[in-house]
């Protein structure tokens, strides 16, 4: 009975030893191969698998592994558009880097203060995992961070040469953009690529100025860190305008109702905000060079709205009014109770005469002080339109009587989409000349990719070309590394984006040198506007203090009679030591009882009027920008409460430059409101300037139209930075202020203008042996679920454990 009983005790032991060694075999198999069916049919009574089970379901997994492997080899011999889609399924991303950089994605971020409608980058490095096994139309995505927004993220591709990897679209409304894989991923593995995405601050989550560090998130679930931080400098508050014109700088798609065929249409919107009266107040607007015409359907109607500017901010779709602090501008009714209402006539008006032409007229009618417009319409272009061709629209603002005319411009320019492309066939041509458009010989310059990587070095020639060869398309940064002898090294960065290249696949660029050692003297001159010194007021000297670059060198110069109230700065140097012209200005020491008056330039000299309290003096100066010939002379107009009294024809004889003296300040008690103008120059924009912390008013800037715009070769021209004069300076960047303006008008007032879209974005390249690289690895790599190995780990222990107590058992009990 005892040996009995060691058998039994044996044979149970080693039937769950088995039991658990089968069930870890099976789950090794896999699912499907040895199922729970397949166990209680191979044997009946025990429900323990045979060895001839175990051994032919092992055999059926290795014809399987073969059939899959004569398949896989059948689909490479397949072409990539003979492919048919499987279901799709998500791809989870490897990233290898994020981080901010500018808004065109060619330098690194360099941690300057960003409001809401501040731009920058957001650069991203992927990895598609070897083992995904990724399919035509399996998809992955990328969340960008709730703290930003991508208002002109447009659908683009990512490709490895010719070969298109994957469609890129960015959906704003959640702030994602999702991956789509295309046929030529199933031929490749280990592929790498790069994400590009231009970038603002979102309004709505981030209400207060703060440091921002954030991070991406790959399908909405692993999060990886952007490398630095945005110093975000709060929500920008609106300016006050009085008449400003935007585009949306991106297309809407449509269809035509009447061909049924795709077309494209820009919107424009127009705002108006006066702030005084007029009468009869006419819209003019005129589409420039391109075939484009205005627009109208059901979709994308006129609208014209008039009623009273409010400042204040949206929350959640309502209007809340702030007229002190209010970040935006919404044109409400005269209650200021709820939106403008609409101008019926003014937009029959449109319907009426406006479609399918180049130009329209509405009359607005009268306007009080308080009262403004807005006024957004839609042009279409035939066919596709043209990239990197600017479409132009202007439009004019006239009234009866009182007022002067007003005129905005804005330039549409299509870009194309985010992307990238690979190649040997792209060339930089660069020519070296001096000031007097000489060639130069003997320049080195460094030639560096979007990746910061050297792709060449080369030197002019006699002729001052050099030329560099090989290159894909990219955007590449061009520094001088070696000057020609008896110039200036100039330390400026010159940038070749990927669109500069032409359809030869050329960019040419055009770099000037300077002479060293060159110097400059300025003349400064005093007048006096004070009735012949009958008060004996007029001090014995006058001290002048020269500026450079807006600060003061400490160098002064005395005027007095006996000099006849004109001195010189002398040997000054005309160009800093990386070759940028120097911006010389003049500023007087206060003089007790006069009030100065500054005109003239750096070039033609200083010419400072001192008028007695009680009077006025009104300078005037005229500079021309632009090469070639300017006109001999051009007249201006002084006018007194809107009326002329006074006219001054500005030439090279009198230094184009002039001061209106002797006025009176007062009239019946009331202050006399003065202003100039200047007759319109045929070929010309103009535009007054001044700056009145220094006294340098009324400068009219005379600045030369481009006739061709589009060059011949895309030729991207680079001089010396600082060839023009300070007040020029503050000129540009004023007019980049007013562009700024114009832009962030309007945000809060539709979604349309919530987001306006700016030049296409360019995907960043990255200087490897692919874009969207893909590496020779194996990417059929056998995975399995280990985690029940344990539980049957667990059944063989314990066969043994009752092993080893039965026979300690029976040991104890023979002892006893």
């Amino acid at each position: 009975m005892i040996q009995k009983r060691k058998l039994l005790a044996i044979f149970m032991a080693a039937a769950m030893a088995w039991q658990g060694f089968s069930l870890a075999q099976a789950e090794e198999i896999g699912p499907g191969v040895v199922s729970q069916s397949n166990i209680s049919n191979s044997s009946e009574n025990s429900g323990i698998p045979s060895e001839e089970d175990i051994r032919a379901a092992q055999a059926k997994t290795e014809e399987e592994k073969a059939e899959e492997a004569s398949a896989r080899q059948n689909l490479a011999l397949t072409p990539l558009e003979a492919m048919t889609t499987e279901s799709s399924k998500v791809i989870l991303l490897n990233p290898i880097s994020a981080s901010y950089t500018n808004k065109e994605g060619t330098a690194s971020y360099d941690g300057a203060g960003l409001s809401n409608n501040g731009e920058f980058g957001i650069k991203m490095e992927f990895a598609i995992p070897s083992d995904a096994q990724v399919k035509v139309g399996d998809t992955s995505s990328v969340n960008m961070p709730a703290s930003f927004t991508a208002p002109s993220a447009k659908d683009f591709e990512i490709r490895e040469g010719e070969n298109l990897i994957a469609k890129a679209h960015y959906a704003a409304e959640s702030n994602t953009v999702l991956l789509t894989y295309e046929p030529y991923v199933e031929q490749k593995s280990d592929i790498r690529f790069n994400l590009f995405l231009t970038m603002q601050v979102n309004r709505s989550t981030e209400p207060t100025a703060r440091s921002i560090s954030t991070e991406i998130r790959i399908n909405n679930y692993a999060s990886f860190p952007i490398a630095g931080s945005i110093n975000y400098t709060g929500i920008e508050k609106e300016t006050d305008f009085n008449f400003v014109k935007n585009v949306k700088q991106s297309l809407e798609e449509a269809t035509d109702p009447q061909t049924g065929n795709k077309i494209y249409l820009a919107r424009y919107q127009i705002l108006i905000n006066l702030g005084e009266a007029r009468s009869n107040l006419i819209l003019r607007d005129t589409l420039g060079e391109g075939t484009f015409s205005y627009y109208i359907d059901d979709n994308h109607p006129v609208s014209v709205r008039k009623g009273v500017w409010e400042r204040g901010h949206f929350e959640g779709g309502t209007w809340i009014s702030d007229p002190i602090n209010g970040s935006n501008f919404d044109l409400r009714n005269q209650s200021r109770t709820g939106a403008a209402t609409h101008e019926m006539a003014a937009e029959s008006a449109f319907r009426n005469n406006a479609p399918g032409r180049k130009s329209f007229s509405i009359n607005l009618g009268n306007v009080n002080r308080t009262e403004g417009y807005e006024i957004v319409y839609y042009a279409k272009f035939d066919g596709v339109p043209l990239q990197n061709f600017n479409y132009t629209n202007t439009a004019e603002l006239t009234s009866d009587g009182n007022g002067e005319p007003l005129r905005k411009s804005q330039t549409l320019t299509i870009q194309k989409a985010l992307g990238s492309a690979s190649g040997d066939n792209y060339k930089i041509k660069i020519k070296k000349v001096n000031e007097e458009n000489q060639p130069l010989s003997g320049a080195v310059f460094a030639v560096a990719n979007s990746s910061g990587q050297q792709v060449g070095q080369l030197t002019t020639d006699a002729n001052g070309d050099a030329v560099i060869e090989n290159l894909v398309r990219d955007n590449y940064t061009v520094q001088e590394i070696s000057a020609p002898s008896g110039y200036i090294l100039s330390t400026e960065q010159y940038q070749i984006n990927a669109d500069s290249f032409d359809l030869a696949k050329v960019a040419n660029l055009r770099v000037e040198n300077v002479k060293s050692g060159q110097n400059r003297s300025i003349p400064v001159t005093t007048k006096w506007v004070d009735a012949g010194n009958q008060a004996q007021g007029r001090p014995g000297k006058v001290i002048v203090e020269l500026l450079r670059n807006g600060s003061f060198t400490g160098d002064t110069v005395e005027l007095t009679q006996g000099t006849g109230w004109k001195a010189f700065f002398r040997e000054l140097p005309k160009y800093d030591n990386s070759g940028k012209l120097y911006q010389y200005g003049v500023r007087e020491q206060s003089v007790a009882g006069y009030y100065p008056t500054l005109s003239g330039t750096q070039d033609s000299g200083f010419n400072m009027v001192n008028t007695v309290s009680s009077k006025v003096s009104i300078p005037v100066t005229a500079v021309w920008k632009g090469k070639g010939e300017n006109p001999a002379s051009v007249t201006v107009r002084l006018m007194a409460n809107d009326k002329e009294i006074a006219t001054q024809q500005l030439s090279a004889d009198n230094n184009w430059q002039y001061t209106f003296t002797n006025l009176e300040r007062n009239k019946d008690g009331q202050e006399i409101r003065y202003n100039l103008t200047e007759d319109v120059v045929p070929g010309y924009s103009t535009e007054l300037s001044g700056d009145n912390t220094t006294g340098y008013q009324n400068i009219f800037v005379n600045t030369k139209l481009k006739t061709n715009p589009l060059p011949s070769g895309n030729a991207v021209t680079v001089g010396n930075p600082a060839e023009t004069s300070h007040f020029d300076q503050k000129i540009a960047k004023k007019k980049e202020e007013k562009a700024e303006t114009s832009s962030v008008l309007g945000v809060s007032r539709d979604k349309e203008t919530k987001k306006e879209e700016a030049k296409g974005n360019e995907d960043d390249k990255e200087n490897k042996d692919a874009k969207g690289e893909v590496l020779g690895a194996e990417r059929n790599t056998k995975t399995g679920d280990y985690s029940r190995n344990l539980q049957y780990l667990f059944f063989f222990a314990a066969s043994g454990f009752g092993l080893f107590a039965f026979f300690y058992k029976e040991k104890k009990r023979k002892v006893n």
